[in-house]
């Protein structure tokens, strides 16, 4: 695992060489906003599972929110997301939604996809847990103007 910072580089253990603790297998980045709030992200150096993991903390709440996975025993041929429920106390804590995006470059077929290839994703959801929207499901509505939205404007 590698950390870049500007045009430095510099692997996980080498950082916790000059530090002087044991080298790990995942580091952790928090971002806080002072008001008790902030953003958790894990990077796992897993080799089975090789992951980014984010969450967010409110007051004494925890908010799962994405795991970004490299092509894993899983999902060999893709990079995959998974979107999550988010506070865990009274919100599904299995993902509710994925996507995933083909690392090979090749579809099922063994063809390698191009430029010129019209791709079109497919996000798998939870009908469970969540509902479908698209975006143009409102017409000509400006996106902070969606239901979901109207508490941000």
């Amino acid at each position: 695992m590698y950390i870049r910072v500007g045009s430095k580089t510099i692997s996980l253990n080498e950082l916790c060489s000059m530090l002087g603790i044991q080298s790990v297998g995942s580091m952790e980045i928090q971002l806080d906003n002072n008001k008790g709030q902030s953003i958790v992200t894990t990077v796992s150096d897993d080799p089975n599972f090789p992951s980014v993991s984010s969450h967010g903390i409110s007051g004494h709440a925890q908010y799962n929110l994405t795991r970004l996975e490299l092509p894993n025993k899983d999902y060999p041929e893709d990079f995959t997301v998974r979107l999550y429920g988010g506070n865990e106390n009274y919100e599904a804590s299995d993902w509710i939604a994925m996507m995933k995006s083909n690392a090979s470059g090749k579809s099922v077929t063994g063809k390698k996809f191009s430029e010129a290839d019209e791709l079109t994703k497919i996000l798998y959801f939870d009908r469970e847990l969540a509902a479908a929207k698209g975006f143009d499901d409102y017409g000509d509505v400006p996106y902070e103007r969606l239901p979901e939205h109207v508490e941000d404007v």
